[in-house]
């Protein structure tokens, strides 16, 4: 029998119904024995948590429980019986069985297990081999990464093959995706850049900060380009056709042009989708894979010398691979009265000083005063905010009461800026929080200082208060220059949910915002040529990504000069920077990577109202495109 007979034969075969009856049964028994045999093993290993020696005898007096003890204990206890959730295992096992299980009805298990005996014979063959055996991981990431990518292709042509127009044209784009040079460059350096990102930490480094850069990278990094992938192949296979005058032979079907632009839409979202299913898979599994590894001060993962848990580890848990919830400071309380009599002092002469400049040209009076009002309030706060050498300030939290209930530790989380930020100066500032002592901290000026807090510092109120002295109360050395706190740099903040259940959140509010710049692309592409098209694309793509970072740059933009006089320029950039962050504000406010890094909770509110808004423009974008597409005259023939 020749090799391509019998390759028609293996064919064959795979795809009979008991083959994958059988295949599908073998992969679910060898899924449960694994994750049984898995289970049994953490179970039988023992606690990392020492005995408490209680001392016996006649005429000892048991000591009276110590809160902060107890506290510390019971952090201590939850953060250890993470060591024996077999909640991560068991996603894995049960991702990889649903793709083998979905290769095998697709008929490719004979196929998907040759490639993987010889993917595997050729990792055994360079096991050994010690220039070739660090990158043994990026080819095994770049196997399965393309694997999965391949199989969920697969699903998505299943779950588009209805017979409608609108179904079609979207199998028919993602037909066009794996074809299309300039998809499958995004789609082949997406799978390379996740696959190597492992490489790219130091493993040197602290093992908090190596899970925080790899989500960092690892989701943001994946949604840009995938999100730039959506736009220009959005806008490509819409300009494409009608560059092609293939376009001819679907609008003659004859197929209306909302079901050409919903069509569209639909295979560009779902390719979003697949290509975002695949890089959260990765990105998932080797977060818990990074988890399990020593972190600083460990000899093995969970496991100190001291019986208890290292810093790092505590950091990890509690701060990082959590879905925190934090407060801000309190605003400074103003006296309104004061307040309104000094902006109208303060209009009045700039009222006089533009009418002596311009003559009797007509002055919008309320906006001025609207302006001024708002420069004041935002001076008020940064004032607020900023500690002069020597000098203290007293911050207050409130909302902290779940916080005291939960039992969950508190972090206080603070950035200090002074002057320009010097990297090799350090500054020594005095916190105390509540009646505690104070403590002298020695910080690195821009950058962010945790500290881990028992959740006594709250009290019965559910509010924490907090004094800062700029420099060192011990020794009475002095800063040279004043301290500032940005607008987020100084907060607290708890555990309120799990990190598995922010990831689901994040990756769905990241499929959303696909929904919107895949139709974002189709639209352009409807009426604009091809660069045209994409060079808007992108730019709205940019200012929504952005508009929440103008939002907080125009905390530090300056309407006037020292000397009060109004800059108009600077006006007309503000007005108009203001107005584009406002319109994107819903999109851009949600940051759900740069939450997930940080451990901060994204909360069903915030994914509905993120989602609603996002569907919003996407339906108005539908409409453009539709009414676009059916005012141009794309099918009519020429007779040349």
């Amino acid at each position: 029998m020749r090799i391509r007979d019998w390759f028609a034969s293996a064919n064959r075969f795979q795809q009979r119904l008991l083959f994958k009856v059988v295949a599908t049964a073998a992969i679910l028994l060898v899924a449960a024995v694994g994750m049984t045999a898995y289970t049994i093993w953490v179970q039988q290993a023992g606690d990392t948590i020492p005995a408490e020696v209680v001392p016996e005898g006649p005429g000892i007096v048991p000591a009276p429980p110590d809160p902060a003890m107890e506290a510390t204990k019971a952090i201590v206890k939850d953060i250890l019986a993470a060591r024996r959730d077999v909640t991560s295992v068991a996603v894995g096992i049960a991702l990889s069985a649903g793709v083998l299980i979905a290769a095998v009805w697709l008929g490719l298990g004979l196929t998907y297990l040759s490639l993987g005996l010889l993917a595997a014979g050729m990792l055994a063959g360079a096991w050994n081999i010690a220039s070739v055996k660090p990158y043994l991981p990026l080819v095994m990431g770049l196997l399965g990464l393309t694997a999965a990518f391949s199989t969920l292709m697969q699903l998505a042509r299943m779950g588009v093959s209805r017979s409608n127009a609108v179904m079609a044209i979207a199998r028919n784009v993602l037909a066009e995706a794996v074809r299309l040079r300039l998809s499958l460059f995004f789609i082949v350096l997406l799978i390379f850049l996740l696959a190597a990102l492992p490489l790219l930490l130091n493993a040197e480094a602290p093992l908090r900060y190596r899970m925080q850069q790899f989500l960092q990278w690892g989701t943001s990094g994946s949604f840009y380009l995938i999100a730039m992938l959506t736009v220009l192949f959005g806008v490509a296979t819409v300009t494409f056709d009608q560059r092609d005058k293939t376009i001819w032979q679907t609008i003659t079907k004859p197929v209306s042009p909302w079901q050409y632009v919903a069509g569209k839409w639909l295979g560009v979202w779902v390719l979003a989708g697949v290509l975002l299913a695949v890089t959260g898979a990765g990105v998932f599994m080797f977060v818990e894979y990074l988890r399990s590894q020593p972190a600083n001060g460990e000899g093995e993962a969970y496991v100190t010398q001291g019986g208890s848990i290292s810093e790092d580890r505590l950091l990890l848990e509690r701060h990082v691979l959590v879905a925190r919830v934090s407060r801000d400071i309190d605003p400074m309380q103003v006296d309104e009265e004061q307040l309104i009599k000094n902006i109208e002092v303060k209009a009045a002469q700039e009222i006089e000083r533009v009418q002596g400049a311009v003559g009797e040209a007509p002055i919008r009076k309320d906006e001025l005063v609207a302006k001024i009002k708002a420069d004041v309030r935002k001076m008020v706060q940064q004032q607020f905010r900023s500690i002069p050498p020597g000098a203290g300030q007293g911050y207050q939290f409130s909302g902290l009461g779940a916080a005291r209930e939960s039992r969950a530790p508190v972090f206080l989380r603070f950035k200090v800026n002074a002057g320009s930020n010097d990297p090799t100066a350090l500054y020594r500032i005095t916190i105390r929080l509540g009646n505690s002592e104070h403590e002298v901290k020695q910080i690195i000026l821009g950058q962010f200082t945790v500290i881990n807090l028992l959740p006594e510092v709250v009290d019965e109120n559910g509010t924490v208060t907090l004094d800062i002295i700029n420099g060192d109360l011990d020794t009475g050395a002095l800063n040279p220059e004043s301290i500032s706190f940005p607008p987020d740099g100084l907060e607290l903040s708890y555990s309120d949910g799990t990190f598995r259940a922010n990831f689901m959140r994040v990756l769905c509010v990241m499929w959303v915002k696909l929904a919107f710049l895949a139709m974002l692309g189709v639209c352009m592409g409807t009426f604009l040529s091809f660069p045209v098209a994409c060079m808007v694309s992108v730019a709205v793509f940019l200012a929504a990504e952005g508009a929440a970072f103008v939002q907080s740059s125009l905390e530090n933009y300056w309407t006037e000069d020292k000397e009060g006089k109004t800059l108009y320029l600077n006006i007309v950039v503000s007005a108009i920077a203001e107005s584009v962050s406002w319109f994107f504000k819903a999109y851009s406010d949600l940051r759900p990577t740069t939450k997930l890094a940080e451990g901060l909770r994204l909360s069903w509110t915030e994914v509905a109202g993120g989602a609603a808004m996002a569907l919003l423009f996407t339906l108005i974008l539908f409409l453009a495109g539709t009414i676009s597409l059916k005012r141009r005259e794309l099918a009519i023939y020429s007779g040349q």
